[in-house]
């Protein structure tokens, strides 16, 4: 295609006017399927990992023409365009707040909070409680831990995050705000670092009403008539749930080394599982917390952690704890 045609839309012109410009975006390296979504166009169809403004940008109208996607679908070229031009659309408002962040550096508030609240940046995102709209931004952007996410957020403009779990968990961070953390993270108030109760009781809030009321009446929870409604799993789907709780509690342990010996260590001593999970103020999560734990230790150890024995005139006074 002969350098000066044009698409019906957009001219040799429009496009070096605009990758000009677009070489100095912060969002340069952003996929192109996010940008679209933010700049709330068409999704970008093309697939693959590198599809990103970088791609394209370097190649002149004649060459950008050439490209597989492009050369035969003059309107995924609109698109491309137009989602530069709406990418920009954005920075320009914010022109002196990016050029603070390039002068001063990138600000390490978030980083700071992380450290201040002793919040491991290399826990997974898809061990807490973000959306999955979230999750798969977070995916298509390589970002898979609380780490990246905060370094992603401070070098990304913040207007471009347009909202959701994303943008909640950000200003959360920003903020230092612990309660608002607590909805995204198996953070816990008022302490530090994160713990393992948490991330189990974040694991079974992602159930439905169906599957929790099931789990409870196989435990042998007495549900009320309405509840007793929404347990309806057979036997098999409850079991094959189950099954994957376990899946889904050996990921958390393996992160939450030194909770789950911690947990070990307390049942051994007598302390019941039930227990453990007092903090999570939610009777039904706690128990369904615990059987999956007690269900777990089978599978670890080959048994349920047996208490030790204590005799003598305490063991009548109290009792098991």
């Amino acid at each position: 295609m002969p350098k000066e045609a044009s698409t019906g839309k957009y001219s040799a012109r429009d496009w070096d006017e605009t990758r000009l410009k677009f070489s100095t975006s912060l969002m340069v390296d952003t996929s192109l399927i996010s940008l679209s979504q933010n700049a709330e166009l068409r999704a970008w169809p093309i697939k693959g990992d590198n599809e990103n403004p970088s791609k394209y940008i370097d190649f002149n109208w004649e060459e950008l023409n050439e490209i597989s996607g492009l050369a035969d679908n003059p309107r995924n070229l609109d698109l491309l365009i137009d989602i530069l031009k709406e990418t920009m659309s954005f920075d320009e408002p914010f022109g002196d707040m990016v050029s603070t962040v390039e002068e001063n550096s990138v600000d390490d508030t978030i980083e700071k909070n992380l450290e201040k609240l002793k919040i491991p940046e290399d826990f997974p995102l898809r061990l807490g409680s973000v959306s999955k709209d979230t999750l798969e931004f977070c995916k298509s952007e390589k970002i898979e831990t609380i780490g990246e996410f905060a370094a992603f957020s401070q070098r990304v403009a913040q207007n471009i995050i347009v909202g959701g779990d994303f943008k909640a968990l950000l200003n959360c961070l920003v903020h230092s705000d612990e309660k608002g953390i607590a909805k995204f993270l198996p953070f816990r108030p008022h302490h530090t670092g994160l713990h393992l109760e948490e991330a189990m009781g974040i694991l079974i809030s992602q159930l439905s009403e169906t599957e929790l009321m099931s789990l409870l009446k196989r435990y042998g929870r007495h549900l009320s008539d309405e509840d007793s409604k929404k347990a309806r799993l057979s036997k098999d789907q409850a079991k094959q749930l189950e099954d994957i709780l376990q899946q889904r509690t050996e990921e958390l342990v393996k992160f939450f080394t030194d909770d789950y010996a911690t947990f070990q260590k307390k049942l051994k001593s007598g302390t019941t599982a039930e227990r453990l999970f007092i903090v999570l103020n939610d009777e039904n999560r706690e128990i369904v917390c615990a059987q999956t734990l007690k269900r777990y230790l089978k599978v670890d150890v080959g048994g349920d952690i047996k208490p030790e024995k204590k005799g003598g005139f305490f063991k009548k006074i109290f009792g098991r704890r």
